[in-house]
């Protein structure tokens, strides 16, 4: 599934969430080289980031598929089971360019809310 800013994301709690990454500049697929990427998602936006509920970073969680403008983001059902159905979180896509200028790439901001299983086991 695409990661798209600027609407609300509803996946599943305790379901292994994989979502593509289009990492843009002016409407252009942006060189990924020697570019590292993190997925931040906490409750407010005034919170530190250590207090985000989910993290992933370049290699740790996102994998850069293609060197230009193209990754993907894995979060695991162990991280997405502990969160609380129902409550929001904000989140965004951050870049650090090779030179070390950090950026966000176009559109990848915005608001979650994950929802409860309907089936809580299975035999």
């Amino acid at each position: 599934m695409l990661l798209v800013g600027g609407k609300t994301l509803a996946p599943r709690c305790g379901d292994t969430w994989v979502y593509e990454i289009r990492v843009t500049r002016n409407g252009q697929a942006m060189s990924l080289d020697g570019v590292a990427l993190t997925f931040t998602a906490k409750p407010d936006l005034g919170d530190p980031d250590a207090a985000a509920v989910i993290s992933r970073s370049s290699g740790a969680g996102i994998d850069h598929l293609t060197t230009v403008g193209a990754a993907r983001l894995l979060v695991p059902a162990t991280t997405t089971g502990e969160l609380e159905p129902g409550v929001p979180l904000w989140w965004d896509v951050q870049g650090v360019d090779g030179g070390g200028q950090p950026f966000t790439p176009e559109g990848l901001t915005g608001r979650l809310v994950p929802l409860p299983q309907v089936t809580r086991s299975l035999s």
